[in-house]
């Protein structure tokens, strides 16, 4: 039989239930289905090495790693060092020109030129040489900000972090690029390829027009909402996920999280952000896609006494939906594994990542800034 294993986020997680939130160990030993000793070995872990416990078998912490590093370094320097004393010494050997043995000496030190050449190339000097002390500090504050942002962040939100820390750091892309290169560090989520876009259908067949072609171009606060559902693994099976965004923040407006992909779901998502947002814009426009949950006449009468316009995506077209359906991508790529996750633990999950997500996390679409930062300033 296999032992259970357990992810890093779900361990740091229940450490902080413990020593944030104080609940019993016991009583979550129970909730969790994890043996009470195997938390407490947890909690000492974590209160020894913090953020870096739990760094797995095989694996070494940040400080190891980096004397790992270095040690690597001065073992390649002494081997070429003392290659280079062994060159020196053949060469002191050597008769001077002008001897009766020269052309003798001379063809010996081609050859030996020649496989010295073969062992030590030219370019390797530059690829072997230490780095300075500057160069090495700048590439563990890149190492540090990649995991402090649990591998979240790409060379340009690196970027900007480093940029606008405590101690700012004017460092190149190119120079990000190599250090994740050189470490195989590699972010979970990247750009994507702009795909070819399919060309505009006519359906006499839709309840609405798509309003807002362009949703990036929207820069007052509540004035689009773009709402989808999304399917969640748990351990019970699967849930769904009912949120929405608002495209000039790119902050999630409201959310409820159910069974059924069914109108209710829809209703109450909406009724979640009308509550949270009571100043909207006149006219403010409720966008989604084409599914029946959001054509219902549930939603038709929400939107009505919620002065909401409707609008509604091409069939065939997701990216009339673009903001929410990145969210999703965004979300699923970052948050810890909710498979093996109880339905309550699960929809907790979600709830704690948007909330991070509205006040910590920065966005490339809003100029580096976090959601609750864009609204502050544009509601003003």
């Amino acid at each position: 039989r296999n032992p259970k294993t357990y992810t890093k986020d779900f361990k740091l997680h229940v450490c902080k239930l413990v020593l944030e939130k104080n609940t019993p160990v016991p009583q979550l030993a129970i909730a969790v289905k994890v043996p009470s000793h195997t938390i407490y070995r947890w909690i000492k872990e974590y209160q020894s090495y913090g953020e870096d416990a739990f760094v797995g078998s095989g694996y070494l912490r940040n400080p190891d790693a980096k004397l790992k590093r270095l040690e690597k370094i001065n073992k390649e320097l002494q081997a070429e060092i003392n290659l280079l004393k062994k060159a020196q010494a053949y060469f002191a050997s050597l008769p001077k020109n002008g001897s009766s043995s020269s052309k003798k000496a001379d063809w010996g030190f081609g050859q030996q030129s020649m496989l010295l050449t073969e062992s030590l190339p030219f370019n390797n000097y530059y690829k072997h040489r230490a780095p300075n002390r500057d160069t090495i500090e700048l590439e563990n504050r890149v190492i540090d900000c990649f995991q402090q942002h649990k591998e979240n962040y790409g060379k340009k939100r690196i970027k900007w972090a480093l940029a606008h820390g405590k101690d700012p750091a004017c460092v190149s892309l190119s120079f990000i690029a190599r250090v994740l290169r050189k470490y195989n560090l590699v972010a979970k989520a990247g750009r994507r390829k702009a795909k070819r876009r399919k060309p505009d259908d006519i359906d006499p067949n839709s309840g609405a027009a798509n309003l807002i072609k362009d949703k990036n171009a929207v820069k007052v606060p509540n004035a689009l909402w773009c709402f989808d559902n999304t399917e969640l693994p748990c351990r019970d099976g699967k849930f769904y996920a009912c949120g929405g965004i608002d495209a000039a923040t790119k902050r999630i407006v409201g959310l409820s999280q159910g069974f059924h992909q069914d109108a209710d779901l829809a209703h109450d998502a909406l009724m979640d952000a009308c509550s949270r947002n009571p100043i909207r814009p006149s006219c403010a426009v409720y966008h989604t896609d084409n599914g029946g949950c959001f054509r219902s006449n549930t939603i038709s009468k929400d939107l009505k006494n919620c002065n909401l316009l409707r609008s509604l995506s091409r069939p065939g077209h997701p990216m009339d939906n673009q903001p929410i359906e990145t969210f999703w991508h965004t979300m699923k790529t970052e948050m810890p594994d909710t498979s093996q996750m109880s339905f309550e633990e699960a929809t907790l999950t979600v709830f704690e990542y948007i909330v991070e997500y509205n006040s910590q996390r920065i966005h490339s679409g809003i100029g580096y800034a976090t959601p609750n930062g864009m609204y502050e300033k544009l509601a003003g």
